[in-house]
């Protein structure tokens, strides 16, 4: 009886295990039927993008041989256009055509010619413009060039000045003065020049830098005292006339205090005079500095305003 119940309970497991198993079979086949699925699905998806990506670069090639062609056919109406210009006739247009606003210059007299490089504000010329063919690009890299140049310039001489006791100008008169000793600077200021002419360089080039080399220093020359970049003392002084008008000047000494140049400083009149009865629209009691005037390029130290007034 024991043999045969445990018969029994084994037969039984065994078709319990069976059945388990036959389950667990079903229910893999329907899993891997539903990843077969979804691996299907995936793949179209691919398919799809590789097929959109593959027309968006046949386009793209497309669009960049389109604007290959355009480019062709721009630089071929640029040439024809250079080739079809009539050529200026120099044997002609040289002697002053009357009916052309230019005539022809050869560049190798653009050294004999005397002109203005810069502005007083540190622009260049209209004529510095027009003879060396300045682009608007190059000719703001020439001005920041030169606006450089002279703010380091002022911050060297300003370093450099030593300010001297007040001194009398005129014995027994009424004046002031306001003095600096001015060290030798000629080693600084070169290095600053061979800085200057080493960006003109490259902006314009070296045959316009070149040229441009004489003018430059007729700019520069104005920007240092009259006897060079050697030692000197700098003196704005003021001395108020016996007729009670007041006279300015700007002096030139060596170290020893020889007088070697005195320069007037102008200053331009507040208001134009008025007819009987007229009024000024601004009223206007300042005294203003001329770019033309000595004290202009020494502002940096001597400000640039009357030391007297007036009465």
């Amino acid at each position: 009886m024991n043999s045969l119940n445990i018969a029994c309970l084994i037969i039984t497991f065994i078709a319990a295990v069976g059945l388990r198993q036959g389950m667990n079979h079903r229910s893999d086949q329907k899993e891997l039927l539903k990843l077969r699925t979804e691996e299907h699905t995936l793949q179209n998806t691919i398919a799809e993008h590789d097929a959109r990506t593959s027309e968006s670069s046949r386009r793209s090639s497309n669009h960049r041989s389109e604007l290959d062609q355009i480019n062709a056919e721009l630089r071929a109406i640029s040439d024809a256009i250079v080739r079809t210009a009539p050529v200026p006739d120099p044997e002609t247009e040289g002697r002053w055509p009357v009916d052309r606003p230019y005539f022809h210059l050869p560049k190798r007299l653009l050294d004999q010619i005397s002109y203005s490089m810069f502005t007083t504000d540190g622009k260049p010329t209209e004529e510095t413009k027009i003879l060396f063919g300045l682009t608007p690009h190059e000719r703001e890299m020439l001005w920041q060039a030169w606006t450089d140049f002279r703010s380091d310039l002022q911050e060297l001489q300003i370093r450099s000045a030593e300010r001297l006791p007040d001194g009398p100008v005129v014995a027994n008169s009424v004046g002031r003065s306001v003095r600096f000793h001015m060290h030798d600077l000629t080693q600084e200021i070169a290095g600053l020049r061979s800085r200057l002419d080493a960006r003109i360089e490259h902006d314009l080039g070296l045959t316009r830098a070149r040229l441009l080399a004489d003018p430059l220093d007729e700019q520069i020359s104005p920007l240092t005292s009259p006897i060079g970049d050697r030692e000197v003392i700098i003196a704005y002084q003021a001395d108020r006339q016996t007729d009670g008008s007041i006279r300015h000047w700007l002096s030139f000494s060596d170290p020893a205090g020889t007088v070697m140049y005195n320069q007037p400083v102008e200053f331009q009149i507040p208001n134009p005079p008025l007819n009987y009865g007229e009024s000024p629209a601004v009223i206007d009691t300042g005294s203003r500095l001329s770019p033309d005037s000595a004290l202009w390029n020494y502002r940096h130290l001597f400000g640039d305003q009357p030391l007297l007034s007036a009465p």
